[in-house]
């Protein structure tokens, strides 16, 4: 039907049989008997269509066929239309499926390197998870490191508590923590808060570490599933033989059915640091006195590559001694780049004070202090040297009066 269409439109061009539109059907038949079968009978198809009602070709006319065609390119067009929505939807489909494969990778490439390789785990020490209860709230585990083994620069040692905490049906108030330490010295405590709230019992967590900062939440069960992690104490790492402790506590009407540590808790090992933001003070000038403006240069470094957020830096200083001159605090959403940031000050009275700026983010709080000796003036101020060419003339005839003079003797 299509092929028929398209061979009556090729006839009618080369005839030049559609001419100005006409209301008479008749005329239309006969125009359209006089050109041939092809022509007549693809006329005469569009003329039967139902979707071409008679009322519309007589207002059409000559156009009835541009009509039917119409119509078809129509659904051509929506066809191809259709096609390319669908090829483009599978391109997005499969460009959003390869930047998810890719952003996937490099999360496991990024969660990889921030866990390191397992020194001492659950699994390798014991074999199977341990179970707390009531009557058991305490498990030491002993682990061997290489000798002279130490906690950084290079090489840094981090605990992996995973856990999951029943509390019991007959619970009040009360607190309950969750623990664990390396040679005596605590790496991981968790938090729970344990209120009555319309005779249902609440249970608020309460993390801190420095891998995530400060976290909390309002668990909705009694259950707690918990993956912690964060960096051992430097008097917490040694050679030789080691001591890993679990253990909870509850205090209050506080009670726990039993503490399960998974087998993938246990101590790592990384290269990454705990402190990667990483803050350097330069002064521009080396000698200060009172009156003069100095600054103070910043670079803030991130040591990792790792996303660090909420970066702000401030100076803390004596207002007595130094005027600023300028923001006293720089903000930035991330810190994926080195940072410079200058601090104008003024010298107001001499002394000797501390220049400390501090630097908050979401990982570590690192700071830099200057100690800055302000010398006095060795130079007259300008309103001293105005006064004195104001008061220079007045002193010069006051002393040209009462200066001493010789009478006349009479000749």
């Amino acid at each position: 039907m299509f092929h028929c269409l398209r061979e009556a439109e090729r006839v009618a061009e080369r005839r030049d049989v559609c001419g100005p539109v006409r209301p008479e059907a008749g005329d239309l038949r006969a125009k359209v008997d006089e050109h041939g079968p092809v022509f007549a009978e693809a006329r005469q198809r569009e003329l039967d269509h139902p979707r071409c009602p008679p009322q519309l070709v007589a207002a059409l006319g000559g156009r009835a066929l541009n009509f039917r065609y119409s119509l078809t390119l129509a659904r051509c067009i929506g066809t191809l239309r259709a096609q390319f929505l669908r090829r483009r939807c599978i391109r997005s489909v499969f460009l959003v499926a390869a930047g998810a494969a890719l952003f996937g990778a490099g999360g496991n490439e990024e969660a990889r390197a921030q866990s390191g390789r397992a020194v001492a785990r659950v699994a390798d020490l014991v074999g199977q998870p341990l179970v707390l209860k009531p009557g058991q709230t305490a498990r030491s585990l002993k682990f061997r490191l290489p000798p002279n083994t130490e906690q950084g620069p290079e090489r840094w040692y981090m605990i992996h508590l995973d856990y999951v905490l029943r509390v019991s049906r007959s619970s009040g108030p009360g607190f309950v923590w969750v623990s664990a330490s390396t040679n005596g010295r605590t790496a991981a405590q968790i938090e729970y808060t344990l209120r009555k709230r319309r005779e249902r019992l609440q249970i608020r967590e309460s993390q801190l570490d420095l891998v995530n900062g400060g976290r909390r939440r309002l668990l909705r069960g009694r259950v707690a599933i918990v993956e912690f992690k964060n960096y051992l104490q430097y008097e917490g790492v040694r050679g030789g033989e080691n001591t890993l402790r679990v253990a909870f506590k509850s205090v209050g009407m506080a009670r726990v059915d039993q503490l399960e540590v998974l087998p993938t808790s246990g101590v790592f090992l990384t290269r990454r640091s705990p402190y990667p933001v990483k803050v350097h003070a330069s002064m521009t000038t080396e000698q200060v006195a009172v009156g003069d403006r100095f600054s103070v240069e910043l670079v803030l470094s991130n040591r990792t590559g790792e996303r660090i957020r909420d970066v702000k830096v401030r100076p803390v200083y004596d207002q007595r001694i130094f005027k600023l001159h300028g923001r006293d605090v720089h903000r930035w959403s991330f810190l994926n780049r080195p940072r410079r940031v200058l601090f104008c000050f003024e010298a107001l009275r001499a002394g000797t004070a501390d220049l400390r700026f501090l630097v908050d983010s979401s990982r570590n709080r690192p700071s830099a202090t200057i100690r800055l000796g302000v010398r006095p003036s060795t130079g007259g101020s300008a309103s001293g040297i105005v006064w004195a060419l104001l008061f220079a003339p007045l002193a010069a005839g006051i002393g040209y009066l009462l200066w001493p003079r010789r009478e006349a003797k009479p000749t």
